[in-house]
């Protein structure tokens, strides 16, 4: 059987940050496998240990769609107790209680399943007989549930887990990045694990190879390391260094025993934050005159980013304008992968800008919140002439004054070169 948990209402995307664990669970006798696992607080506190959940016969997959396949009430109660409380079943539904083991499902399994989505599927070993130490599965006490004669109730062991904290991984350029992926089986055995990427183009590319009867690890590319001596710990973490863009993509953590299989996806993705700056700081204008406000986000990836200004009264009093007569420049491409992009406009300074304030604001994937850069204008009243028509003055006085001299000059010397009369 498979067993999906996700958030209520909401698709199981890679992509989804939300998105903090993921697990998947193998049970003996029944083989469910228990994959994408949300996150919440510890719940061995919790009266609630179950999860509700809907079975689904995929066995005519290829025959027929999601819609027409046949659906089932169903109840994962993730911990055996002495007592089953009948408020937690379905009379005419599916009952699966695990029962203990050596397998720390709890450690996995948190508080607020009241906000998921559980569906399980049948898991299918296409006719391959799994060879596993036997357990014995102790029958509850059903007594308290004789008012459910019709209950289905399927007492099941977990015998191995593959589990990762790290299903959506956000890194630097040149950062390392840890790609976590746990496993935990019921006795001890040995395990082979694979790390493969697929890369946005389509590529797959495998990492490197481990057997566990060999304590070995081969790998098939640089810049990766998984420490060998954790995964008899039950890690089978990796580690990628100098992450690059050749880096980003479809990481897939394989882990077999004894025929059985489980796999993890975590999504590695390279986001580098925006570094946003004006070319102004600040604004002194006299009125009527022109200025070139320019906001740059630098450095950024992935490419999508949105770039708005803003404009604030003096008073501020109502809420931020939005500016239309905004320009862009086109992307620029830098050498190391990451993108450029200018914001633009001429501001012709009036009296009503007098103490306006303009904020460039930027979003980007890589944000929680904007980046906001402001920039505070003061417009002062323009005098009778302009800065040109007094400079023009001032250089026709000077040139009067210097025509002056030189007649004067030239007069003078006239004069004296007169003979006298006697």
């Amino acid at each position: 059987m498979k067993v999906k948990v996700q958030p209520y209402e909401k698709p199981c995307l890679i992509e989804n940050a939300a998105m903090d664990s993921r697990l998947c669970l193998v049970i003996l006798s029944l083989l469910v496998v228990c994959n994408e696992i949300q996150s919440f607080e510890d719940m061995t506190l919790s009266k609630s240990r179950n999860l509700s959940c809907r079975y689904v016969d995929m066995r005519n997959k290829s025959l027929l769609s999601y819609n027409d396949l046949t659906k089932q009430k169903a109840l994962l109660v993730l911990r055996s107790r002495k007592q089953l409380s009948k408020e937690y079943f379905e009379p005419e539904g599916i009952i699966f209680v695990l029962k203990d083991s050596p397998v720390n499902t709890m450690k996995f399994l948190k508080e607020g399943s009241l906000d998921l989505m559980c569906e399980i599927n049948p898991y299918f070993t296409d006719n391959i007989q799994i060879l596993w130490p036997e357990k014995s599965l102790e029958e509850e006490d059903l007594s308290q549930l004789q008012s459910f004669p019709n209950a289905d109730i399927r007492h099941v062991l977990p015998v191995f887990m593959l589990s990762t904290q790290t299903p959506h991984v956000q890194a630097r350029l040149q950062e390392d990045a840890l790609l976590n992926c746990d496993f935990s089986i019921g006795h001890h055995a040995n395990v082979n694990i694979d790390w493969k990427l697929l890369k946005k183009g389509g590529q797959e590319i495998k990492l490197l190879s481990y057997k566990g009867s060999e304590k070995s690890v081969v790998y098939h590319v640089k810049g990766i390391m998984m420490q060998v001596d954790e995964v008899l710990k039950g890690s089978a973490s990796l580690v990628v260094k100098h992450v690059d863009l050749e880096k980003e993509g479809l990481y897939t953590c394989t882990i077999s025993v004894n025929s059985l299989f489980g796999d993890q996806l975590i999504h590695l993705e390279v986001v580098e934050t925006p570094k946003v700056t004006l070319n102004v700081n600040s604004l002194l204008l006299k009125e009527g005159q022109e200025q070139k406000l320019v906001c740059e986000a630098s450095k950024y990836y992935p490419l999508d980013v949105n770039i708005e200004w803003l404009q604030e009264g003096r008073d501020q009093t109502f809420l931020p304008t939005v500016l239309k007569n905004v320009l862009f420049s086109s992307h620029k491409h830098n050498n190391d992968g990451t993108y450029s992009l200018s914001s633009f406009f001429m501001l012709t300074a009036s009296r009503l800008n007098d103490g306006a304030v303009f904020t460039c604001r930027v979003e980007h994937t890589s944000l929680k919140h904007p980046i906001r850069k402001s920039v505070k204008v003061r417009v002062e009243e323009s005098s009778p002439f302009s800065y040109q028509e007094l400079l023009l003055v001032v250089l026709i006085i000077v040139l009067c004054v210097v025509l002056l001299r030189l007649i004067m000059h030239l007069n003078k010397g006239r004069t004296s070169s007169k003979p006298k009369p006697y």
